[in-house]
């Protein structure tokens, strides 16, 4: 028995997601962290594809919560949490692949560093790095995520090191928390924001609060999310509720001086992220141009919506 370690609950939350979890649950379980001193929760939000027969099939220390709806990711994650033994709380997405010291490493950014909660070095299939996935190879480069003065969380680069990075984002895709930092902000997610966001809510309550917030170099983790900027009908929805969330997000961290101060770069924050983003993965000027502008539009159309909804409910 390793008692000096700390009992760690690992939530990798779930939906539909057969095609993913047998290469992420392989990983999680197998770590250079003991294994007596972590226990793997897959909380299902109503899969229907055959997850959960295969994870009790395959992976029998596996805990299973069987929720029977899609509650979303705010209080799946939440409902997760209330059944967790650990001391220390891991979120992790279901479509991941982590490194062997990836669990260690975030317990040691709490046990050793001092930090409340930390993100992993999560490299994404843009990133060049992102090749190593088979071998679960220690990557070059340290890739975490800041919140920018725009108001939303951009990927940073930077060589690796050892010691973790301090930041004022937290990674919903693969984080750890004490479970004693979350009863001194209330909450773990903000289940009124639906879908999107909740990560940036939460990091935003952590700075308030004066929390430390930081990404653990050795924790790495391959997430096989790539995030389109396509106009596609389906995904409209999609870019309306991260502009609206956002806004929500600062609104209810932010006292209403400085929130009336972010305003002008809430309002330009969807549309600058999208040409960015667009240039960056090396689309023509004119197709930036014109994703930059269909988000500047939804952005206005999001914008009064906020207003009438605060004005409907100032509360909110």
């Amino acid at each position: 028995m390793s008692d000096s370690q700390p009992f760690v609950s690992v939530i990798i939350l779930s939906h539909n997601g057969v095609s993913y979890l047998n290469d992420c649950l392989r990983t999680v379980i197998d770590q250079d962290y003991p294994q007596d001193r972590y226990e793997v929760i897959l909380a299902d939000n109503g899969s229907t594809d055959g997850s959960q027969e295969l994870i009790r099939n395959e992976y029998p220390q596996v805990i299973v919560l069987d929720f029977g709806r899609n509650h979303g990711f705010a209080r799946g994650n939440n409902l997760a949490k209330d059944a967790a033994r650990g001391e220390l709380l891991v979120f992790l997405n279901q479509d991941t692949i982590v490194g062997r010291t990836w669990l260690r490493a975030l317990v040691e950014a709490l046990t050793i560093e001092g930090y409340h909660a930390c993100s992993s070095n999560i490299l994404s299939p843009r990133n060049g790095e992102f090749r190593g996935v088979e071998a679960r190879a220690t990557p070059t480069h340290v890739y975490y995520y800041e919140l920018t003065k725009f108001g939303y969380a951009d990927q940073l680069i930077v060589s690796f090191r050892e010691q973790v990075i301090p930041t004022t984002f937290i990674s919903g895709a693969s984080f750890i928390i004490r479970r004693d930092i979350i009863e001194r902000v209330s909450y773990l997610f903000d289940e009124t924001l639906g879908t999107y966001c909740e990560d940036t809510e939460l990091a935003l309550r952590l700075w308030r609060a004066g929390f430390r917030v930081g990404a653990a170099p050795r924790s790495v983790v391959y997430h096989f999310s790539s995030f389109s900027y396509s106009l596609e009908r389906h995904k409209v929805w999609k870019h309306f509720m991260m502009i609206r969330n956002r806004f929500f997000a600062y609104r209810k961290a932010l006292p209403p001086r400085e929130f009336i101060a972010r305003l002008p770069y809430l309002a330009v924050s969807h549309p600058h992220k999208v040409f960015k983003r667009a240039r960056s993965i090396n689309r023509g000027s004119l197709e930036s141009c014109a994703l930059a502008t269909a988000a500047a539009v939804a952005t206005l159309g999001v914008f009064v919506w906020f207003c009438l909804a605060i004005m409907w409910n100032p509360d909110r």
